[in-house]
C-alpha cells in the first residue's frame, strides 16, 4: 500500500467518524430553513436562476434560463 492509499484511508476514516455529527448539524441548522425556502416560489426562482448561471457555458447556450427555471419548478418535488 502506498502513501496515497494510506492517506485516502485516513481521510475516509475521519469522515466516517465525524459524519453523524455533521449530519445532525446540517439537519438542525440547514435542513429546516432549506425546506421552508423550498415552499417559497420567489426564493426557489432565485435559486434556480443562480443554478442556471453555474451550468457550463455550452449547456447554458442550449438550455435557456426560462426553460431551465420552468423545468425546475415542474420537477421541484424530485429536487427536494
Amino acid at each position: 500500500m502506498g502513501l496515497r492509499d494510506s492517506l485516502n484511508q485516513q481521510v475516509e476514516k475521519t469522515i466516517e467518524e465525524y459524519w453523524p455529527k455533521r449530519q445532525e448539524t446540517f439537519k438542525k441548522y440547514v435542513g429546516a430553513p432549506a425546506l421552508e425556502a423550498a415552499k417559497n416560489d420567489n426564493a426557489c426562482e432565485i435559486l434556480f436562476v443562480q443554478v442556471h448561471k453555474l451550468l457550463p457555458l455550452p449547456i447554458r447556450l442550449v438550455v435557456k434560463k426560462d426553460a431551465f427555471v420552468k423545468y425546475c419548478f415542474v420537477n421541484q418535488d424530485k429536487l427536494i
